[in-house]
């Protein structure tokens, strides 16, 4: 009797964690709630067409490939200015209800995104996932039109570690202008300076100039 009575409250314990954890994520409809200190990233730099897996890896943000979409960078020319930004293309098929996903090496306390291909009737849905795998909820959005933006923050201590970004029944394929990430725990980066060669002036010698 003593045995079942523990296991009964350790079942009804852990059902009302699992709960609690579903309802720590909430919007953010503003950029300017996020820190001063939040790390601002776009996709400026590589040609249209290149794949987006690793292109940010260095601030730890991985866009995973899989059958449900290939992240790319993309260009389009509006009023005259070229837009650079990263897309969720489909190998084939229609690129509803399926996501673009994100993983973050370093977890996050808010992270925010600026997006387009959107329109008035377009539901945008963010689900959010611990370090843990643990799921930390979902925030859904409509009315929104691009360029929009919409961010997620958490009230766990152990930040967000993966994301979910869908355009849920859209044919448009999920984009992202810019991400603003406000890490738990921001890490410390290091830059190394890659050096070709150091000599003396003269034929054969190379020297690195720095300016």
């Amino acid at each position: 009797m003593i045995s079942f009575f523990r296991i009964t409250v350790v079942l009804i314990v852990f059902s009302m964690l699992s709960t609690l954890d579903l309802g720590q994520l909430s919007p953010v409809t503003n950029p300017n709630d996020f820190d001063p200190s939040s790390v601002l990233l776009d996709f400026e730099g590589p040609s249209s067409g290149a794949p987006a897996s690793q292109l940010l890896a260095g601030w730890g943000v991985i866009f995973p490939e899989g059958e449900w979409g290939v992240p790319v960078v993309n260009q389009s020319f509006f009023a005259g200015i070229l837009n650079t930004f990263l897309v969720n293309q489909h190998p084939s098929g229609s690129s509803a209800n399926q996501p673009l996903v994100i993983n973050l090496r370093h977890p996050a306390q808010k992270i925010g995104f600026y997006m387009g291909s959107l329109t008035s009737q377009d539901q945008v849905s963010i689900r959010a996932y611990d370090p843990m795998g643990q799921d930390l909820g979902q925030v859904n959005q409509t009315g929104l039109e691009s360029p929009a933006f919409l961010g997620v923050e958490t009230s766990s201590n152990r930040g967000i570690a993966k994301l979910l970004v869908s355009y849920g029944n859209a044919e448009s394929a999920e984009r992202i202008d810019i991400l603003l990430l406000e890490y738990r725990a921001r890490p410390q980066f290091e830059t190394y300076l890659a050096q070709v060669g150091d000599g003396p002036p003269g034929a054969g010698s190379l020297q690195t100039t720095i300016v």
